[in-house]
């Protein structure tokens, strides 16, 4: 730390433009250029958002790979119980580096911390990735660097002379997928719309992928792309429909609707899970139970089949390659009530650059894309009816998957909450 006029403060980086406290590579490029280092990063400690004036205030915790012991001028070692003391420029530093040095000192690291945020991961991470780098008879061109770091996953960016590959790792929430065993038995089912792994160690769940493509959905704002993408996605869970005994084989959750009804039980008593609902919105979401249950026997009773749900689609985790759609990020995959897959496609959050496109009745017009490609199985009025049940339920999927992450990821990165999604599902059912 260095004394300012202010107080005592850590090294700061100073960022112009978008920012997310996950996508950690200017961290390490900044502690190579203002300290001289060669760091990872292990964990954020601390993330403050202020929305009047648009800034992120983040601290992270760096593993550092590089001899660091002469300090720049003006620089000090700081201590836990010399940090307790001290008069800090940021007061909302020192819990969290309290903390963390308590930590460090014990030893004693919470059971829920991420592989990733733990020393001596990075350094395994890349000894695999060379090595399969080699066995696949390609050259490294660069550092392997870290592209994001968060509670759910880590990415690293690979540079080959052959292309970017990309290495992942997800956390592993009850009800996450085994993305590695997934992803491959995908692709081999749907060659061409989801990329095949290059490599994967089963045991870590680790897995190396080609760089796909960086035209991604997000960035087109032409309808008919959306709604050719949709369409596409729909006709892969139509054909998947075939290959339920695969797909759950493969490492895809089983969230068929008979099982959605004990999970609605247990969303409903579990205090932490309703946490980020007023009192009122509390009373009626467990109210609501026995008609979920009952819209859970309604939905199954169409002749609409369960398929391969993607969890998680949204126009950040698909690709246009040569003029197709690949679908990626397979963190959720189960089978499931194919329609629930539409609820997150619409969700609109232009903090992440995903919105649909700014045309009249875009929402309506890619509702009425998707159930087109559903008229094997029922009549569009029929169609429409299923999405009316389907919509509250995909909302309450959702928060399910969410309350599970609650109990899996420490708070560090974000506060993780099922609330949104249960607000979503109030809105649904009050729209019907």
């Amino acid at each position: 730390m260095r004394s300012t006029d202010a107080g005592w403060a850590l090294p700061v980086l100073s960022l112009d433009g978008r920012h997310e406290p996950s996508l950690v590579a200017h961290v390490r490029e900044g502690a190579r250029r203002e300290l001289g280092i060669d760091a990872t990063v292990l964990d954020c400690l601390h993330a403050r958002t202020s929305e009047s004036a648009l800034t992120v205030d983040a601290v992270y915790s760096l593993e550092v790979s590089s001899s660091f012991l002469d300090l720049p001028d003006g620089w000090s070692w700081v201590g836990r119980e010399e940090l307790e003391r001290l008069a800090m420029s940021f007061p909302e530093h020192r819990a969290p580096l309290v903390q963390h040095l308590a930590e460090a000192e014990s030893g004693d690291i919470p059971e829920r911390r991420p592989p990733w945020s733990r020393a001596g991961w990075h350094a395994e991470a890349v000894d695999w990735i060379s090595s399969q780098v080699e066995i696949l008879g390609y050259r490294r061109t660069g550092d392997i660097r870290q592209r994001k770091v968060w509670g759910l996953s880590a990415i690293l960016e690979v540079p080959t002379d052959q292309g970017m590959l990309f290495f992942k790792e997800a956390c592993r929430s009850p009800l996450f997928a085994d993305e590695p065993a997934a992803t491959s038995a995908l692709a081999g089912l749907f060659p061409g719309m989801v990329p095949p792994p290059l490599a994967v160690e089963p045991q870590r769940r680790w897995m190396l992928l080609s760089d796909f493509g960086d035209d991604l959905l997000v960035r087109t704002p032409d309808i008919r792309v959306w709604e050719g993408a949709i369409e596409s996605f729909a006709r892969l869970q139509v054909e998947s429909a075939a290959h339920l005994g695969r797909l759950l084989s493969s490492g895809c959750l089983d969230r068929r609707l008979h099982v959605m009804p004990a999970q609605i039980d247990g969303l409903m008593q579990d205090a932490d899970a309703l946490s980020g609902l007023d009192a009122s919105e509390i009373t009626r979401v467990r109210a609501l139970a026995p008609d979920l249950k009952a819209m859970c026997a309604r939905l199954g009773e169409l002749a609409v089949p369960q398929t391969l749900v993607h969890g998680d689609l949204n126009a950040g985790n698909v690709a246009l390659v040569d003029g197709r759609c690949v679908f990626f990020d397979w963190t959720d995959a189960c089978v499931a009530h194919p329609f629930f897959d539409l609820v997150t496609l619409l969700i609109e959050n232009p903090g992440h650059g995903e919105r649909l496109p700014d045309v009249p009745s875009a929402r309506e017009r890619l509702i009425e894309a998707y159930l087109g490609e559903w008229s094997a199985y029922e009549p569009m009025d029929r169609l429409r009816e299923a999405w009316a049940l389907a919509e509250p339920l995909g909302w309450l999927h959702q928060a399910i998957s969410y309350q599970y992450l609650l109990r899996s990821l420490e708070a560090t990165w974000h506060s993780w909450s099922p609330a949104g999604f249960l607000r979503g599902m109030l809105r649904a059912l009050s729209d019907a």
